[in-house]
């Protein structure tokens, strides 16, 4: 699985404003932050997230919230609502890691 096979699902999912991230911390080698249009929208986005990468490979948080973090490996997705993802401000915390890794392969 690549990150740009991340993105392309998160982008025909509807999830806008994308923006992808390498070592934003310690602890997690790769990040991806996203914006979703409600939080049932962010419910529906695990639910084909699950069906789409597999069940066992994934830790979820926030399925029911504004915010949503999703964990496969050593790759960080952070998806938001607009308003909790203005609030948090995640992407400056991490934004002097920003960068294109778009086909860079994370893992067999």
């Amino acid at each position: 699985m690549t990150t740009k096979e991340i993105v392309d699902f998160l982008e025909n999912n509807h999830v806008i404003d994308i923006v992808e991230y390498d070592k934003p911390a310690n602890w997690i080698n790769y990040g991806i932050i996203g914006t979703a249009t409600t939080s049932r929208h962010i419910s529906m986005l695990i639910d084909e997230f699950k069906d789409t990468f597999g069940k066992g490979k994934i830790g979820i948080d926030g399925e029911n919230s504004t915010w949503a973090i999703i964990t496969v490996n050593n790759i960080m997705i952070h998806i938001f609502v607009q308003e909790t993802r203005e609030y948090y401000t995640l992407d400056d915390l991490w934004r002097k890691n920003k960068i294109d890794f778009m086909n860079s392969k994370i893992f067999d």
